[in-house]
């Protein structure tokens, strides 16, 4: 019997791109959150529970999580992309054991940062140009 290699049986059984993947990425990090502060009239943001931060994708998605996978699912995704309000601009990254983030969404300025306490904060400037600030308690 001839000997196969492990490259040539996954070849054989139809996966020869999964021997040839790249290095691993890093799975999202998932928040449950409670609003604990807020300056913002903003209804549609009180009732964010839930942040998902991907620092190898850039992003951070602020939603509601008892709207995802319904019809009207509660989810803002601030990443770089081209949407109907223009071009966003975001960059996220650890700085120590934080994560900071920072750009434009929707042509207004926008910060967030997450402490390692679990102490978030998001910062924008509202559409009269007013900043506003809301803050999180959150947990893994």
């Amino acid at each position: 019997m001839k000997k196969m290699t492990a490259a040539a049986l996954i070849a054989g059984l139809g996966f020869g791109g999964f021997a040839q993947t790249g290095p691993a990425k890093a799975a999202p990090m998932t928040l449950a959150c409670d609003l604990v502060a807020t300056t913002t009239r903003a209804t549609r943001f009180i009732e964010a529970d839930q942040f998902v931060f991907d620092l190898e994708d850039q992003s951070v998605s602020i939603r509601a999580a008892k709207t995802i996978g319904t019809e009207a699912p509660v989810d803002w995704l601030f990443t770089n992309r081209t949407d109907m309000f223009g071009e966003d601009h975001f960059v996220l990254s650890r700085r120590g054991s934080d994560i900071v983030g920072a750009g434009i969404y929707g042509s207004n300025p926008v910060a967030i940062r997450l402490r390692s306490d679990g102490a978030l904060t998001w910062v924008f400037v509202d559409l009269e140009g007013t900043p506003q600030t809301m803050r999180w308690g959150c947990q893994k």
